[in-house]
């Protein structure tokens, strides 16, 4: 502010040196009350907008694999294939899991024929009670080895666990296939995600249920949707957290991988809001505009925000009371009479 007095004193006395030099016409002139523009100052509701740069995802995606090792003999899906629960996806070759049931029955069928054979013996008291438990645990174990085997025959063909899009095939017919391996990814993209990094100096301005405008510029489709979760770790490097916003996707044109700009009006408390014209800048870059007091200019000192469409957000200086020039404001100094055009 001191600054401020300074370069307004040097001002006044520039003025008052230039009336000396003067006939007495001119100096009348120099004290006629200059014409300005003003503005009462009131306090107005804003609502900005924070914008962001998203990446659309899958509202769901799965990692499909073998349970048993094998070499792959089908692929029955491609990148793109829309399937439905319980589809075919792709086979490994299963001889010898064929032949280890053909096995497994084998024995299952001597064990249930020696049991039924004992069970009778034993009817008839000419058997002891523990040939026929031995009989009995036997059976439960060839019932047991028929089951895994038969579950794993059936673990050469992997079927769709639900409908949705073929994202990445990740072997090819022949390879050697260890379980648990990953070897399709199938997308659930009746709707997706937008995901967005808020920064932390931003995140406690969210909430879960805000609603948020997300425009795909790839395929020019504009959609309002509500955020529908809202991170609470943040990225250790970025300081960022993620937000994500639903978006419905019947037809399937939104695809993973595409960008989105996304904005979400936040609520902001009322603000005095002046035209970005109308805030000067001092010798020593402080900030100041010029009030009418009395029929007077005066330069007041105000801190100021953020921008907003209808100019600059003051943060202090100001009060409701106020009224400021807005036009006209070069041709005045300190204790300057003005009026108003």
């Amino acid at each position: 502010m001191k600054h401020l007095s300074e370069a307004v004193c040097i001002a006044a006395a520039s003025i008052s040196f230039a009336a000396c030099g003067s006939n007495p016409r001119e100096t009348t002139n120099a004290h006629k009350p200059i014409s300005v523009r003003t503005l009462a100052v009131s306090a107005s509701q804003q609502t900005p907008h924070l914008s962001y740069t998203g990446t659309l995802e899958a509202a769901g995606k799965v990692n499909i694999s073998f349970a048993v090792q094998g070499q792959v003999s089908q692929i029955a899906a491609h990148e793109g294939m829309v399937v439905s629960r319980g589809q075919l996806l792709a086979t490994v070759d299963d001889a010898n899991l064929s032949h280890a049931l053909q096995m497994a029955e084998a024995t299952n069928a001597q064990a249930e024929d020696a049991y039924r054979r004992m069970k009778q013996m034993h009817a008839a008291n000419s058997l002891p009670d523990i040939k026929l438990v031995e009989a009995e645990t036997r059976l439960q174990q060839t019932r047991a080895a028929l089951a895994i085997a038969q579950k794993q025959l059936s673990d050469t063909r992997i079927l769709a666990p639900m409908s949705g899009v073929v994202g990445q095939r990740l072997v090819e017919v022949g390879e050697q296939v260890a379980p648990t391996q990953p070897v399709i990814t199938l997308l659930s993209v009746q709707s997706v995600k937008v995901k967005i990094a808020v920064p932390q100096e931003e995140i406690p301005l969210l909430s879960v249920g805000d609603t948020a405008q997300v425009y795909i510029p790839v395929v020019n489709r504009t959609l309002t949707a509500p955020i529908a979760e809202k991170g609470f770790e943040g990225n250790p490097l970025t300081h960022t957290y993620n937000v994500l916003i639903d978006l419905p996707n019947a037809d399937r044109v939104l695809m993973p991988g595409m960008l989105a700009q996304v904005s979400i009006a936040i609520a902001a408390p009322a603000a005095i809001v002046l035209p970005n014209h109308a805030v000067q800048v001092g010798e020593g870059e402080e900030r100041f505009v010029w009030c009418v007091r009395e029929g007077k200019a005066q330069a007041v000192a105000v801190s100021v925000g953020t921008l907003t469409e209808n100019g600059v957000s003051i943060t202090a200086g100001l009060e409701p009371a106020d009224t400021v020039i807005i036009e006209g404001m070069q041709k005045v100094y300190e204790g300057a009479e003005v009026v108003e055009l």
